[in-house]
């Protein structure tokens, strides 16, 4: 029951901080020119503002501090403590940069280079892919050290996938919140209490920026926002080096996830076959192509979250089949 308080005054506390934050960052990005300005990739049609991810990581930060500093942890809790340390800290430097990228502009190897160095900084405490398994099934595979590439290669490239998918309002927002829903009963159904917190707060935070970025929106994530909600979800959805049979596996949050990740694997492909750079921006990925189907943005978002909707559904069934066999 405790447990159950502390999950709702997580939410509600992310929730309207983020809601109270993303009007004043909306203030200072008008007053600095933080802005999204038109250009023929783009979709919108108006100047907004960006760094909106601001909002969402304080809000965020703030209500993840205040549940777990009042509450009375247990060993096992005070042991993952260490672990979610390292997290923020990664997960900061990845909002930094996204930061940077939309005030000055980061080329994409620079992008990369940091992205490889959080994930690696994630690596060296015990933050790393040590299974493979079956979310519908018990089997789980050690990959050894393949885990290593294995965890370097999820984290960037959800970070990124992240960041890809953010082309329509309210898109990128959406689908995160939702699979930090996903996440959270997945940490629930495994008894896992501050990673539960984490993804129940962070999509406190999503709902609360959500109220200005649905379309048409007031302010956008930015990179500062993408980047960093893709990073803290690889992050905390790792498994650590020890095999649990209730522990989130890589398998869980990748279909959870599919939508982004599949767009992001699709694009990166697509880019190669054609003799371009596979980070530069184009007009092709799978929000684009609905547009182009005469679908409206709110159309695109409902169908995207939809089919997401559903992958997080199907798993969490799975979870819960398993626990009770």
């Amino acid at each position: 029951m405790e447990n159950l308080v502390n999950f709702v005054i997580a939410f509600i506390v992310s929730f309207y901080s983020t809601s109270l934050i993303v009007p004043f960052m909306r203030f200072v990005a008008l007053k600095l020119a933080i802005i999204d300005k038109r250009d023929p990739r783009k979709l919108h049609r108006k100047v907004i503002t960006r760094i909106g991810g601001l909002a969402i990581y304080i809000g965020f930060i703030y209500a993840t501090a205040a549940v777990l500093f009042t509450t009375n942890l247990t060993p096992i809790d005070k042991m993952y403590f260490h672990k979610l340390s390292v997290i923020f800290i990664a997960s900061t430097m990845i909002l930094f940069l996204g930061l940077y990228d939309d005030i000055m502009g980061a080329k994409p190897y620079q992008k990369i280079m940091v992205q490889l160095f959080a994930a690696v900084i994630l690596i060296r405490n015990d933050l790393f892919v040590a299974y493979l398994s079956n979310p519908f099934g018990n089997e789980a595979a050690f990959v050894g050290i393949w885990g290593i590439p294995i965890t370097l290669l999820w984290v960037v490239g959800l970070t990124n996938a992240i960041n890809l998918i953010d082309g329509v309002d309210g898109l990128a927002g959406s689908i995160v919140f939702i699979c930090s829903i996903g996440l959270f009963v997945k940490f629930i159904i495994s008894d896992m209490f501050i990673p539960g917190i984490i993804s129940i707060s962070l999509a406190g935070a999503c709902l609360g920026f959500l109220r200005y970025n649905t379309p048409p929106a007031k302010i956008h994530m930015g990179d500062t926002g993408s980047m960093f909600l893709g990073f803290l979800l690889a992050a905390f959805s790792l498994q650590t080096s020890h095999k649990s049979a209730t522990a989130v596996t890589l398998m869980v949050p990748l279909l959870m996830l599919l939508i982004p990740i599949s767009d992001t694997i699709l694009a990166v492909f697509r880019r190669l076959l054609r003799g371009q750079h596979p980070f530069i921006a184009d007009k092709h990925h799978l929000h684009h192509w609905l547009l182009s189907k005469d679908l409206s943005y709110m159309q695109v978002v409902l169908i995207l979250c939809g089919t997401t909707f559903i992958l997080n559904v199907l798993v969490i069934v799975s979870s819960f089949l398993k626990l009770v066999k």
